[in-house]
C-alpha cells in the first residue's frame, strides 16, 4: 500500500460552544484540517482547482502553474526530463478526488483559493496548434507542427 504524506495547515474555527471568559467569547483552534499531499499541485503546492495531466508525462500539475513553467522550459518540472510534447488534459480524478475533500471540510477555503469554487474544467485534451505555438514563443513545437503536416 501506497502512504501518502499529510500537510497539516491550520485553519481557525471559532467554536460556538467554546463559552466566555470575562464576558468575553473564546475564539479557539479546534481543528486543523489536513489537505493530503497528493491533492496538493508540485509547483504552487495548493490544492488542485483546475488540474491537469502532462499527457507525455503523466503528471498532474494546476493548469495556470504548467502552462507558466512550459512557456519557459520545455521540461517535466517533477522530473526535470526534456518533453517532445506539450498536450495537457484535465485529470477528472483529482478534480473528483479535490471535491470530494471539499465535500467533506465543509467551511474550509483551502490555501491559495479565493473561494471554495473548482476552476470550470477543460474537459477537451490541450493539444497545441500552430497557432498557439507561435503564439506563445514555442518555435521548435511549430517546426514539428508544419514538419507534420500542418496548414500554415
Amino acid at each position: 500500500a501506497h502512504a501518502h504524506t499529510m500537510v497539516k495547515r491550520e485553519h481557525p474555527e471559532i467554536d460556538l460552544a467554546a463559552g466566555e471568559v470575562d464576558g468575553e467569547p473564546v475564539v479557539q483552534r479546534r481543528r486543523s484540517q489536513v489537505e493530503p499531499d497528493h491533492l496538493l499541485c508540485p509547483i504552487t503546492r495548493d490544492m488542485f482547482r483546475d488540474p491537469v495531466i502532462l499527457i507525455e508525462s503523466g503528471h498532474t500539475y494546476e493548469k495556470v502553474a504548467i502552462e507558466h513553467h512550459l512557456r519557459y522550459r520545455r521540461t517535466d518540472p517533477r522530473t526535470n526530463v526534456r518533453v517532445q510534447s506539450i498536450a495537457l488534459s484535465t485529470n477528472m480524478a483529482i478534480r473528483m478526488a479535490v471535491d470530494a475533500w471539499l465535500a467533506d471540510n465543509p467551511g474550509v477555503t483551502p490555501d491559495g483559493w479565493d473561494s471554495r469554487e473548482l476552476l470550470a474544467p477543460s474537459l477537451r485534451q490541450h493539444r497545441p496548434t500552430l497557432h498557439t505555438c507561435a503564439e506563445k514563443g514555442h518555435l521548435d513545437v511549430a517546426r514539428d507542427l508544419i514538419e507534420a503536416g500542418a496548414d500554415v
